[in-house]
């Protein structure tokens, strides 16, 4: 059994870059996909699932901007967030791919420690800015995403705090994937904070205490794994 860790699917058709990519994103948490051209960049947002897109412009068969509008107006992709990668100083690239709806952008060439920041910065905001449900239900447990509010088997539960929503919304988000400490560090509070393992247990334990019976039920430990949500 694998923990979950953040996914990447990297669209690029510069060897170089998919090889940079493969040798520093597991070290830092991410696991990683890619492909050189759009169409099965496109294809693969559906197989995959990632959690991120990274997505050159300059492709073989279609332009990297057709393939961010491709994306942005399919329903069953159009969540997924994308840093664009553009030219140096290429400002006319940049504000296309951001009217198209990348959710960033990085000038070639970039630093490592630069595209990870970017990275982890981007799936924090798009936690709290783009959920793609405005009602999240699994079993007796219902998340009204727009109010921060919590039900269960229709009942109000206390208010939980915003890390123990962002908790429990990635858990059952992803349920009944197991989801390890690493990857939930990287999506609720991200490393700008001095997070660590005691901490994530530490929430698990009040989200659990809140949830009742249920959290006692559905929020499960996984050892030597972490945690998901049956």
């Amino acid at each position: 059994m694998d923990a979950l860790k953040p996914k990447v699917l990297a669209i690029d058709d510069d060897e170089s870059i998919l090889m940079l990519f493969d040798s520093i994103l597991p070290k830092e948490g991410f696991s990683v996909v890619s492909t050189p051209r759009g169409g099965t960049g496109i294809t693969m947002a559906h197989d995959e699932k990632p959690d991120i897109i990274i997505l050159d412009l300059g492709l073989p068969d279609i332009p990297g901007m057709e393939v961010c509008r491709v994306i942005r107006q399919d329903p069953a992709i159009r969540h997924i967030p994308i840093l664009m990668l553009t030219a140096q100083n290429n400002v006319q690239d940049k504000v296309k791919g951001l009217e198209l709806g990348a959710d960033d952008y990085l000038a070639k060439p970039f630093e490592p420690k630069e595209l990870v920041a970017r990275i982890r910065a981007i799936l924090r905001r798009s936690l709290h800015e783009n959920p793609t449900e405005k009602i999240l239900e699994r079993g007796n447990v219902r998340i009204l995403v727009d109010q921060i509010m919590v039900e269960v088997n229709g009942q109000p539960r206390g208010r939980l705090t915003r890390k123990e929503f962002d908790l429990l919304y990635v858990l059952m988000k992803k349920s009944p994937q197991v989801l390890s400490r690493s990857y939930l560090v990287e999506t609720v509070w991200g490393t700008d904070y001095p997070v660590t393992d005691r901490t994530v247990d530490a929430t698990i334990k009040r989200l659990r205490q809140k949830l009742g019976t249920e959290g006692a039920t559905n929020v499960l430990t996984i050892e030597g794994f972490g945690y998901k949500f049956e």
